[in-house]
C-alpha cells in the first residue's frame, strides 16, 4: 500500500489461547519490521486495542438482548385480573410498578420465534443497519 513496512496482523498468545488480530497499519518505510521500542509499542497498542473492543454479542447483551442459538425462545408472560375480572397481559416494567402480589398474578410460559436472526445464513449486507435503525423494543 505504498509503504515498505505494513502490519497486517499481530499474534497474541495468552496462556493457551492464541489470537490473530488483523489490522492495516503502515509504521515505517523499512523493508522489514524491527524489534525496537517503537515497534514493540505499536504491537502492544494493537493487542491492547483489540482486547478493549466491545464485541457485538456483549453490546447486544448490555442493551438487554437475550441471545440464543435456537429459532425459538422460552418466554414468560405475566397476567393479572383487572377490576372486571378480565385477564390482562402486563410487561416486566409494569409488573414492578404495579406492586402486585403472587396470588394476583398468573404466569404462562410459551415458545416464541426469535425477534432478530443474526445467524450466518440470515445475515445480509445491511442486517446491522436494519438492526440499528429498528424501532422495536
Amino acid at each position: 500500500l505504498g509503504k515498505s513496512e505494513q502490519i497486517i496482523g499481530v499474534i497474541d498468545v495468552i496462556g493457551d489461547k492464541v489470537k490473530l488480530i488483523f489490522t492495516d497499519l503502515s509504521t515505517s518505510n523499512l523493508a522489514a519490521s524491527t524489534d525496537d521500542i517503537i515497534a514493540n509499542s505499536v504491537r502492544n497498542y494493537i493487542k491492547n486495542s483489540a482486547n478493549t473492543q466491545l464485541s457485538v454479542e456483549k453490546m447486544l447483551e448490555e442493551c438487554g438482548a437475550k441471545l440464543t442459538t435456537e429459532n425459538t425462545v422460552e418466554v414468560t408472560r405475566y397476567y393479572f385480573k383487572d377490576e372486571n375480572g378480565n385477564e390482562r397481559l402486563i410487561d416486566d416494567d409494569e409488573l414492578d410498578s404495579l406492586g402486585l402480589s403472587g396470588d394476583e398474578l398468573s404466569m404462562k410460559i410459551s415458545r416464541e420465534p426469535v425477534n432478530i436472526d443474526l445467524s450466518l445464513e440470515a445475515l445480509t449486507k445491511d442486517s446491522f443497519i436494519k438492526l440499528l435503525g429498528s424501532n422495536e423494543g
